[in-house]
């Protein structure tokens, strides 16, 4: 974990460094918060912490095959290397009227090369209010996962992170930034599908967060770029936690980059 104090930002490798990091530290002053509630499973999208947990390490299957069938999202499986033909002394094929005319360089050769690619950096905001329903959370991370699929299926390499914004009462804003996908990983719709799409990322294991570095798990979600500013940098894309456009209206990047948010169009709801 990395810990930015001037702007309050903690930053995550991987999700697996994020889930060790909330399951091993203890804050006794915040005992039995809101992430361990086994009421309102809907709500929460999940009946317990523990299952939440096993959700975001083994993978969710479930909704990966679920838009595979309905969007046709799959891993990417195209190649990212090419054969480059080139002349030298030695190869497979002989040039016959170079090497008449003496030149060294008289042969067809040819070498592996990987294929130059733009990398992007997208930071999702996975911060909903407390009355988004899980379908609401769920109808409009799609949005987002479609989105790389789209990206990568076009060449991009893609590096993926979500973003928590939230204030703890009147304090100052706390960021959280977990990256769950490397531009040089493939990807991997069920590993992704959890935190980016899953309710529970939210409501119980960024509510575990705030139980544990801030005491206190009963905040205000940030959803906005404006209200995000400090936790992104130059160059990133930043995906608000609600989208104007529909998943068919999703193009290219540029859709979500000149798109208003719903919350900055027609104000909160």
């Amino acid at each position: 974990m990395k810990y930015d104090e001037m702007n309050n930002i903690y930053e995550f490798d991987s999700m697996s460094d994020y889930i060790k990091t909330i399951t091993t530290h203890k804050n006794p002053k915040c005992a039995g918060g809101h992430s361990d509630r086994t009421y309102d499973s809907e709500w929460y999208g999940t009946r317990t912490f523990d299952e939440a947990i096993k959700l975001a390490t083994e993978g969710w299957t479930e909704c990966a095959e679920r838009l595979n069938k309905n969007y046709n999202v799959a891993v990417r499986q195209e190649n990212d290397k090419y054969f480059k033909t080139f002349l030298s002394q030695a190869g497979y094929q002989a040039i016959v009227p170079l090497w008449l005319n003496g030149c060294p360089n008289n042969m067809m050769n040819r070498k592996m090369e990987v294929k130059k690619q733009k990398v992007l950096t997208i930071v999702k905001s996975v911060g909903f209010r407390a009355d988004a329903s899980a379908k609401q959370i769920e109808e409009e991370s799609l949005k987002t996962l479609i989105l790389v699929n789209m990206l990568e299926k076009k060449g991009y390499r893609v590096n993926l992170y979500t973003l928590n914004g939230f204030t703890i009462g009147w304090g100052r804003p706390y960021f959280v930034r977990v990256k769950i996908k490397a531009a040089n990983e493939r990807l991997n719709i069920s590993k992704l599908a959890f935190p980016l799409v899953h309710p529970s990322m939210l409501r119980r294991l960024n509510f575990k967060f705030r139980e544990v570095f801030c005491g206190n798990d009963m905040g205000g979600s940030l959803y906005t770029k404006s209200e995000c500013e400090k936790a992104i940098r130059k160059g990133e894309i930043f995906v608000p936690s609600f989208m104007k456009m529909s998943i068919d209206d999703i193009k290219n990047i540029s859709d979500v980059e000149d798109g208003l948010t719903v919350e900055e169009k027609q104000g909160r709801w």
